[in-house]
C-alpha cells in the first residue's frame, strides 16, 4: 500500500532531517504527486534527497540554498548518466525517527512523471552510500570503452581468471583461486573498477591489511575467520562474519553495519560507542547480543522460531527492533521484558504466526513506541492487536494474515510467502510444494529411493511452478 494526498499524509513541500547510517543527517523533501495514466498510481506520494549532509541536525533555514541531489550511474555498457534522486514512495509511513523540520518551496528541476520506486528507507541509505562514496573517491569510474578493455585477469597468485572489469560481486577462492597457503597477490584486485563485495573463507592470510589500502572493498563476508578479527583500519561499510567458534572482532569507526551468523555472535566485539551507530543482525535460532555492543539502537534478530524477550530486553537503547521468525511457532516469550526498551520507537515483526493479541505489552508502556509493521501473522489476531492499540500513538500495518486452517497446511511451507505478493499464484505453488513432498515420503517410506526417482519428482515439481507462473 502507498499513501496518497487524498488522504491527509504529508503536505507537498514538507522537508524532513534523516539520521543517517554510521551518524550525521541527510534530507529529504516531500515532491508533487504522481502524474500517471493508471488509475491506481496518479496522486502517489514522491519525494527526493536534497544535497545535503551535516553532522548536527540542520534547521529548516540552513537548507535555504540546497538544491536537488544528483548523482552518477553506471549504464550496463559502461557508461554514465547523471540521475535525479526523486522516487515514488512504497511505503505507509515515513519512520519514526526521520524529523519534520517544515515546509519549504519545491527545487527547480522536480517532474510529477517518474518511473522509479523507493522507500523512505532507501533515501536515506542512499545519501549515506553516496556520501561514503564521495568521501573515498569512488563515487565515479571512468568509463569503459572497446571490447579489449571490458575484460582483465584477475590474479590472486594462483591460477589468473578473466572476468567483467566491473565485477561487483566476488567469492574467494571461488571464483579466483588462491595459493594454498601463505599471504594472498590482494593487489591483484586492483585491475577492477568501482566498489566490491568481497568473500573469503579462513584465516586473515594478508585480508585485513589489503582492504585498509583498498576502500573501494566495502563489504566483506568472512567466513570461518580466526579466533581474532581485527579491521579498525578498514573503511568496510558493511561486514558479516559467519563462525562456528567464539572470538574477538575489533571494528572500524566507519563501520554501520555488522552482520553475525552462528557462534560469531558469541564473540566479543570492539566497535565505537559500544555500537551506538552499528546496526546489529544476529542470526541463529538461539540469539545472543554480542558482548560490547550495549549501546546499539537498531537490532534484527533472524532465522529463530522462538525468542524470549529477554534478549533484546539487556539493550537499553534500543531504538528499532526487527524479529523475523523463520522457523515455528514464531512467537514471542516473556514478552513483558520488552517495556524496558523505553526508547523502542518501531518494532518490526515477520511471519509471526504464534503471536497472540495480548502478547505485546500496552502502549502505555512503551511512551516511544510510534511503529508496530507486522507482515505474517494470524488473521483471528489482527483484530485484537488494532484495538490494543487503537486509542494510542501507534501507527500499525498489518499485513500476510493468514486464516488457522491454511497456516496449519503451510506452516513449514519455504513457499508460503509467495502468497503476499500473489495470493492465487501462492496459494497453487503452496499446494505443488506439498504434492512434491507427499511423493518424495511416500519414495522414503519403501526404503531408501533412487536418485533417478527423486529426480523425477523435482522435474514434475518444476513443471508444475512453471505452468502455474504461466497461468498467473
Amino acid at each position: 500500500m502507498v499513501r496518497k494526498r487524498s488522504e491527509g499524509f504529508l503536505a507537498v513541500g514538507d522537508v524532513a532531517a534523516m539520521p543517517l547510517p554510521g551518524g550525521g543527517f541527510g534530507v529529504c523533501q516531500v515532491g508533487p504527486d504522481l502524474v500517471s495514466e493508471t488509475a491506481s498510481e496518479a496522486g502517489l506520494l514522491t519525494a527526493y534527497t536534497l544535497e545535503w549532509v551535516s553532522a548536527a541536525m540542520p534547521a529548516l533555514d540552513d537548507l535555504a540554498a540546497a538544491g536537488v541531489e544528483t548523482y552518477q550511474q553506471q549504464r550496463w555498457d559502461g557508461s554514465w548518466k547523471t540521475v535525479l534522486s526523486h522516487d515514488v514512495i512504497c511505503e505507509d509511513h515515513p519512520p519514526a525517527d526521520f524529523v519534520w523540520l517544515g515546509n519549504q518551496p519545491l527545487r527547480p528541476g522536480i517532474s510529477a512523471t517518474l518511473h522509479s520506486y523507493a522507500g523512505w528507507e532507501s533515501l536515506r541509505y542512499g545519501v549515506a552510500f553516496r556520501n561514503r562514496a564521495r568521501e573515498l573517491g569512488l563515487s565515479r569510474v571512468e568509463p569503459i570503452s572497446g571490447d579489449a578493455d571490458t575484460t582483465v585477469m584477475v590474479d590472486l597468485g594462483a591460477e589468473p581468471v578473466r572476468m567483467s572489469r566491473r565485477q561487483h560481486r566476488l567469492d574467494v577462492p571461488g571464483d579466483v583461486g588462491v595459493p594454498p597457503d601463505g599471504l594472498v597477490r590482494w593487489e591483484g584486485l586492483d585491475v577492477l573498477s568501482g566498489q566490491r563485495v568481497l568473500s573469503w573463507k579462513g584465516p586473515d592470510r594478508g585480508l585485513a591489511a589489503a582492504l585498509e589500502s583498498r576502500p573501494s572493498v566495502q563489504e566483506l563476508h568472512w567466513h570461518d575467520p580466526p579466533t581474532v578479527v581485527d579491521l579498525r583500519g578498514t573503511q568496510l561499510r558493511e561486514l558479516h562474519v559467519d563462525s562456528n567458534h567464539m572470538g574477538r572482532i575489533l571494528l572500524s569507526s566507519r563501520l554501520w553495519d555488522l552482520h553475525l551468523v552462528g557462534d560469531a555472535c558469541r564473540s566479543a566485539v570492539q566497535a565505537h560507542r559500544d555500537g551506538a551507530l552499528l546496526e546489529l543482525t544476529v542470526h541463529g535460532s538461539l540469539p545472543v547480543i554480542p558482548l560490547g555492543l550495549k549501546s546499539t539502537r537498531r537490532l534484527r534478530l533472524q532465522g529463530l522460531g522462538e525468542l524470549d524477550a529477554a534478549t533484546p530486553a539487556s539493550l537499553g537503547g534500543l531504538e528499532v527492533l526487527e524479529i523475523h521468525f523463520s522457523g515455528v511457532p514464531g512467537r514471542i516469550t516473556n514478552a513483558g521484558q520488552l517495556t524496558r526498551l523505553q526508547q523502542l520507537h518501531t518494532l518490526v515483526l515477520r511471519d509471526a504466526y504464534g503471536l497472540e493479541a495480548d502478547d505485546l505489552p500496552e502502549a502505555v508502556h512503551w511512551p516511544a513506541l510510534r511503529r508496530l509493521h507486522i507482515t505474517g501473522l494470524r488473521s483471528s489476531v489482527a483484530a485484537g492487536l488494532k484495538a490494543r492499540f487503537r486509542k494510542s500513538s501507534v501507527e500499525i500495518t498489518l499485513r500476510g494474515a493468514k486464516s488457522d486452517l491454511w497456516i496449519a497446511a503451510n506452516l513449514t511451507n519455504p513457499l508460503r510467502d509467495w502468497a503476499d505478493d500473489e495470493p492465487k499464484f501462492g496459494a497453487q505453488a503452496c499446494k505443488a510444494y506439498a504434492t512434491a513432498l507427499k511423493d518424495v515420503e511416500r519414495l522414503r517410506a519403501n526404503g531408501k529411493p533412487a536418485v533417478t526417482d527423486v529426480r523425477d519428482v523435482l522435474h514434475k515439481f518444476v513443471e508444475d511452478l512453471n505452468r502455474i507462473d504461466k497461468r498467473y
